[in-house]
C-alpha cells in the first residue's frame, strides 16, 4: 500500500506515484480514525446485544416478512425451511431492477438479484420497515406498466 507519506512529493498533485527511495516509503500517513472509532463502537454494540439475540431478532423479522409477502400474494424464491433460512430473502418480481429503483425512490433499499429482489434484514430493521416495504411493493406491482 502507498499513502501520502510514501511519495517523494507529499504535497504535490503529480499524476505519477513517485515513491521515496528511503525506508519511509512504508509510511502510509494518517489512519482513517473516524472509521476505526466507528468500527470499535459497532463492535462494542454488537457485543452488548449479543450474536444470539441478533440471530433471534433477524429470524423473527424473516418470519414476519414471509408471512406478509405470502398474504400479499408474492412468491419467494428463498428456502423457506426454518433451519436453512437466513436474513436474506429473494422475492420473485417482474423487472427487479426497475422495481428496486422505484423502491429506492421511496427510501426502501433492496437489490435486484437475478429474477427477484434481495431483501436483507438485520438488527436495525423493524416490523414497520417490513410493512412499509410490502405496502410499497404491492403498490408498485399494481401500477400499470
Amino acid at each position: 500500500m502507498a499513502g501520502w507519506m510514501s511519495v517523494a512529493d507529499a504535497e504535490g498533485t503529480a499524476s505519477e506515484l513517485g515513491l521515496k527511495n528511503t525506508a519511509s516509503v512504508i509510511e502510509l500517513g494518517c489512519p482513517n480514525f473516524p472509521a476505526i472509532f466507528a468500527l470499535g463502537a459497532a463492535m462494542d454494540f454488537f457485543s452488548q446485544v449479543g450474536p444470539s439475540a441478533i440471530e433471534q431478532w433477524v429470524r423473527q423479522l424473516a418470519d414476519y416478512l414471509l408471512t406478509r409477502l405470502s398474504a400479499a400474494g408474492f412468491a419467494v424464491a428463498s428456502n423457506r425451511e426454518v433451519d436453512k433460512r437466513s436474513g436474506i430473502t429473494l422475492v420473485d418480481v417482474a423487472e427487479p431492477t426497475k422495481v428496486a429503483s422505484q423502491l429506492k425512490e421511496r427510501d426502501i433499499f433492496v437489490s435486484a438479484k437475478g429474477l427477484g429482489l434481495r431483501v436483507s434484514l438485520y438488527l436495525y430493521n423493524s416490523f414497520e420497515d417490513i410493512d412499509r416495504f410490502v405496502a410499497a411493493l404491492t403498490d408498485i406491482a399494481k401500477a400499470p406498466r
